[in-house]
């Protein structure tokens, strides 16, 4: 075939022949070799009026055909050829209605218009409609696979019955070569060059290749008779042709198709059946009679396609109603609902499901039914399954086997391998233990327990002596279920342990054993620290449980207290004392044994950070003395010590600050020092450093201890306003000025401000709020660095607080000291 004529079939089988290729064809179709000039201007204006019907304008439709592959050179021919033939661009008019006239500004062409564009060349499906998954073989038609799109790839069917459009490729090979190339006129005949017309229009391909190859071989090719000219016909391109499909199809109506369409793929075309449309009785309807009546079950279910017979011109596929359906539900592998025509079996329906699960009850099913007037309910024994044929609105429902054992029993506790064993006739309690690869070293040889169901369903205790058992003295039958427990001499006593603290490296509980020794303990223990062994010796106490109290008296004995002296290496007589279960020991570390304290001073001081204690008494002055003094920046007034305690959970802290100070949580956020003070975990120790350094050992001189952190802060003149003012901010000190001139400076207060509840933290912590006589307001004093914070307005608690909330509150007062004094008054 010349190359010119293959694109002129190609394109023609594009525009014309609807769905030859199936879903997504044009969208696929290479168009980069397509010559215009080979194209009718038939052609051209079937392949415009599909574009104008699918709501696509000239230009959209030329922006289509570039984004399939077609040269510049031959949009600009195409777009003259349509220019041509006269054919105009559909026009917005408007609302959402079109008329051919004239060209307008156009959108580009949209995902939707380019599908309804396919759609309607047939290459695509309509939309997908919902369809009941449970109906079996639905789901067949429920995507949009190419499974039952025509195969134009294969070689043409010897039963395919030829007719016009049709074009057959005639190959003369041999002494002689020639091909010709003929379409079935409209008359049914082909004409070939010196032999003339042939009819083969109503004849099979096979019957066509015949009478061909005997017309050939009488005229012009007279060899073929003898073997040494030779001829093959097969089939160029293929006419279309119209089919109707009718009844419970979910897309009735005439489909223009190729030659080659099957039932199989018409029947995907429409969608498939309804959901009340039959699948086992779908009728193929040629010159008014029924030729074939296909069940589709015999394809689903064993891929038998002797039913997908190739159509004709004018066939009608008819989809009636179904006649009956039964459901078949529970534990199948298939559950669903299945279509059953006249004289099928239960056993044949029940095929079609997958037959039982695995977990099923195969003994029998129950049905349900439905007569005239009411339900009824049939059990069906699995020996009555081909003798039943199933009714209208049958439902079958299988059930599952019981979850509970046949011929079980237990054994659990002191036994090798306990688990789950077979019950037998002869299997008794000693057999039972023997097969449980006997009773283990830490046994309990009393009394054991099976626990068993009696015969009113109800729990049953069954006792027996073990030693009896084993020695053939006691026989016990066992029964299905019933659960033997044999019990540990672990199980019925505590878990001895012993405890030890003080001065080894891993205190803790350990597990006692039979004449385990203090020695032992303490290496255990990985031996003891140097607190312990200062001197030569080291004192261990153990507390042992006194069991037989005299209860009493008013001041009895409870435990026993073993007062012990250890040497360094445990190898002295009194180390080697036996421990009983529940003894606790102690190691106590030697009295003058002391670690290092440290304090911590930081800011403008000439050696700031860590200093050891000296002694036990050191003070701040002594300590300032050792730092070398403060340097020209530092504030002496400005100093406080932050001393370390033990608080409460900060959640807890913010919310009884909250319920009791009435401070809301935005306003804790807002300030960071007010939330560091507030929610701090230590203490701050306000500090008169020149007192203290004037008058060295005096109240004002404190005391430092371990872990102190003596903050010095720098000097300077600036006043920090943060919280409910308009523009928070630091402000250079003036003197002789008060809270209420600061806050007009940052632009005055918010209205969420609480303006009673406005107060100034000092450099050294402490805190001083608004005073309040009658009428009259008195600020607090303003010094430099302090800052003011005002507090927000938030809602009042009237939850009243339980005892551990005021033991918590009581906590607070004494780690807030002063500040909390001062705020809340």
């Amino acid at each position: 075939m010349k190359p010119t004529k293959y694109f002129i079939f190609v394109i023609a089988v594009l525009l014309n022949l609807g769905n030859l290729f199936g879903q997504g064809a044009l969208s696929s179709a290479d168009l980069r070799t397509i010559n215009i000039e080979n194209l009718s201007d038939k052609d051209i204006q079937a392949y415009y009026q599909k574009a104008t019907d699918a709501g696509l304008s000239e230009d959209q439709l030329l922006d289509l055909a570039k984004s399939r592959g077609m040269s510049e050179g031959q949009i600009t021919l195409l777009r003259q050829r349509i220019s041509q033939i006269g054919l105009q661009s559909p026009k917005s008019s408007g609302a959402g209605k079109t008329e051919a006239m004239g060209t307008a500004e156009e959108q580009p062409a949209t995902e939707s218009s380019v599908r309804r564009f396919d759609q309607s060349l047939g290459l695509v499906p309509m939309e997908e409609k919902a369809y009941n998954k449970r109906i079996f073989g639905a789901e067949l038609f429920a995507s949009t696979s190419t499974t039952f799109e025509p195969n134009l790839r294969i070689a043409t069917p010897l039963n395919y019955v030829l007719g016009p459009d049709d074009e057959l490729i005639i190959n003369v090979y041999g002494y002689s070569e020639k091909t010709y190339r003929d379409k079935v006129n409209a008359e049914g005949t082909i004409y070939i060059e010196n032999v003339g017309p042939v009819l083969v229009s109503g004849l099979t391909f096979e019957q066509a290749e015949a009478k061909i190859r005997q017309k050939l071989s009488g005229t012009i090719y007279r060899a073929m008779a003898t073997g040494g000219t030779k001829m093959q016909l097969r089939l160029g391109s293929i006419r279309s042709m119209r089919i109707t499909i009718i009844g419970e199809a979910k897309k009735p109506g005439t489909y223009t198709v190729s030659s080659l369409t099957s039932l199989f793929n018409a029947l995907y075309l429409c969608g498939g059946p309804t959901d009340f449309g039959s699948y086992r009785n779908i009728e193929l309807i040629r010159n008014n009679v029924v030729i074939r009546k296909v069940d589709l079950y015999k394809f689903l279910t064993m891929g038998d396609r002797s039913d997908n017979l190739l159509l004709q011109e004018q066939d009608v596929i008819r989809i009636p109603y179904y006649d009956a359906r039964m459901v078949i539900d529970g534990y199948v592998k298939r559950p669903g609902i299945y279509e059953i025509i006249p004289g099928e079996n239960f056993d044949q329906v029940f095929a079609y499901a997958g037959r039982f699960s695995d977990s099923a009850y195969r003994k029998s099913i129950t049905i349900y039914q439905i007569d005239e007037s009411r339900k009824r309910i049939k059990d069906l024994n699995a020996s009555e399954f081909t003798n039943y044929i199933p009714q209208m609105a049958d439902s079958a429902i299988i059930g599952s086997v019981l979850m509970r054992y046949a011929n079980r029993v237990k054994v659990k506790g002191a036994v090798m391998r306990p688990g789950d064993y077979e019950l037998t006739e002869s299997l008794d309690l000693l057999s039972l233990i023997n097969k449980a690869g006997g009773v283990r070293e830490d046994v309990f040889r009393g009394a054991g327990n099976i626990m068993r169901i009696g015969k009113d369903l109800g729990p049953e205790n069954v006792s027996f002596n073990l030693t009896s058992v084993l020695e053939g003295k006691e026989k016990i039958t066992l029964h299905r279920e019933d659960e033997v427990i044999i019990n540990s001499i672990f199980d019925l006593q505590d878990e001895y342990t012993v405890m030890i603290e003080g001065a080894v490296h891993n205190p803790g509980s350990f597990k006692w054993r039979k004449d385990f020794t203090v020695r032992d303990l303490i290496l255990m223990a990985g031996g003891v620290t140097e607190s312990a062994t200062a001197n030569q010796h080291m004192i261990v106490e153990v507390s042992r449980r006194v069991r037989n109290a005299d209860v009493t008296g008013i001041d009895f004995k409870q435990s026993e207290i073993i007062r012990i002296e250890a040497s360094k290496d445990l190898t002295n007589g009194e180390s080697k004392l036996k421990l009983e279960p529940f003894d606790m020991v102690v190691v106590r570390p030697q009295p003058g044994y002391q670690q290092q304290r440290s304090i911590y001073i930081a800011g403008p001081v000439m050696y700031p950070g860590r200093y050891f204690l000296e002694k036990s008494g050191e003070r701040i002055s002594d300590i300032i003395r050792r730092s070398g003094g403060f340097q020209s920046m530092a504030d002496s007034n400005s100093v406080f010590i932050r001393r370390a305690n033990n608080t409460n959970d900060e959640e807890q802290r913010k919310m009884l600050i909250s319920r009791f100070a009435n401070i809301s949580p935005d306003s804790l956020e807002k300030s960071p020092r007010l939330r560091e003070e507030m929610l701090r975990n230590y203490t701050s120790l306000s500090v008169d450093l020149n007192k203290a350094m004037n008058y060295p050992g005096s109240n004002d001189d404190i005391i430092m201890e371990n872990g102190d952190q003596v903050i010095i802060n720098q000097s300077s003149s600036l006043i920090k306003v943060s919280g409910e003012v308009y523009f928070p901010t630091m402000i250079p000190f003036e003197p002789n000025t008060n809270l209420k001139y600061y806050v007009k400076r940052t632009g005055d207060y918010t209205n969420l401000a609480r303006r009673n509840q406005a107060f100034v933290i000092y450099p050294d912590g402490k805190a001083a709020g608004v005073k309040k006589f009658l009428f009259f307001k008195q600020y607090p004093k303003i010094t430099p660095r302090s800052e003011i914070f005002i507090p927000s307005k938030g809602e009042r608690s009237g939850q009243k607080l339980s005892t551990g909330e005021w033991v918590a509150i009581s906590s607070i007062f004494a780690t807030l000291g002063t500040l909390i004094i001062s705020v809340f008054r």
